[in-house]
């Protein structure tokens, strides 16, 4: 299934720029102490964000096998880390996680986590600019794909060749998890903001279904309130396609 993506990866000089992680990032505020809480949770803790844990729900209620999953920007391995722990031992061996990630500093923590976890057979790291990567992926050979601050730093042409890609290496009624910052975001000028019918034009009705809506959350983090848009979107099949 990978075999042109092995290629691709082993093939390419993987000399990269490394940039400084501590500014920059924001985080958001964990105001519980449930890990399993689909509240706000503080991205500098290690517990995973909301969308990531509705999608391990969703799919921890479906009959599917777990297959391959992708987290498209792996940063500090919070939801990597979650999703591998959760899927490692049940219903069959195919089960792995690629961990996509384009800084050597995050990658560097990423190797370290995922070995005090135990986890190197389940995750297999990606350094690698997500555009470019998802072009060697296999068409309808994925289970489930993680936009946490992926999308929300791409231009409208490079995102809709992101949702693109995403759409065409899905199975069908794969899901894709998102997090984006909305219009309300003001302190990160480096994003790009979007409404919710700005998202939809990104990940289109006509080709994704919403397992959990469209939902505006709101935190707060060294004094400033942040504001993003969250959704579970599952892949339309042919002929739900055909319905839309």
């Amino acid at each position: 299934m990978f075999g042109r993506l092995n290629e691709f990866l082993f093939g390419k000089n993987k000399n990269q720029k490394t940039e400084e992680l501590i500014e920059g990032k924001e985080y958001r505020l964990e105001i519980n102490n449930d890990p399993e809480s689909i509240d706000m949770i503080d991205w500098l803790s290690d517990q995973p964000t909301s969308e990531v844990i509705k999608l391990v729900k969703l799919i921890e209620k479906s009959n599917q096998n777990i297959g391959t999953i992708i987290d498209t920007q792996a940063g500090y391995s919070k939801n990597t880390i979650y999703i591998a722990t959760k899927f490692a031992d049940i219903r069959n061996k195919k089960f792995k996680i690629m961990a996509v990630e384009n800084d050597g500093l995050a990658v560097i923590d990423l190797k370290k986590q995922i070995w005090e976890h135990i986890l190197n057979e389940e995750i297999e790291i990606v350094q690698n600019d997500i555009t470019e990567f998802l072009q060697y992926v296999e068409k309808n050979s994925i289970m489930a794909v993680v936009d946490c601050g992926t999308s929300h730093g791409m231009d409208d042409e490079i995102g809709q060749e992101f949702t693109h890609q995403i759409h065409r290496i899905l199975n069908p009624g794969g899901m894709v998890s998102v997090l984006h910052y909305s219009k309300k975001e003001r302190s990160k000028k480096n994003m790009v903001t979007r409404g919710v019918n700005d998202l939809k034009k990104l990940y289109s009705p006509a080709k994704f279904m919403e397992e959990e809506p469209w939902q505006e959350i709101n935190w707060k983090h060294q004094g400033l309130i942040h504001h993003a848009w969250t959704a579970v979107l599952k892949k339309r099949t042919q002929d739900e396609e055909k319905i839309m």
